[in-house]
């Protein structure tokens, strides 16, 4: 039941990140899509053992960096 907690917890984080980058007024795909981003690179931390990933966005006039922690 712990871990059940513990994924809803971190997908619950995972949702609000994507909002607060967001905001309102899109498309239910485009939220889809930054989640499965968001998603797929925790994947990639747990599955290479690392701590640390960052998600980089191109398309704003500037580049923006997330960082990931686990």
């Amino acid at each position: 039941m712990l871990k059940e907690k513990e994924l809803c917890y971190r997908i619950t984080g995972c949702v609000y990140e994507v909002y607060r980058h967001l905001g309102a007024g899109f498309l239910e795909s485009v939220y889809q899509k930054a989640l499965i981003q968001e998603l797929q690179l925790i994947n990639y931390l747990k599955a290479t053992g690392k701590e640390l990933g960052l998600l980089v966005n191109f398309s704003f006039p500037k580049a923006v960096v997330k960082r990931v922690v686990l």
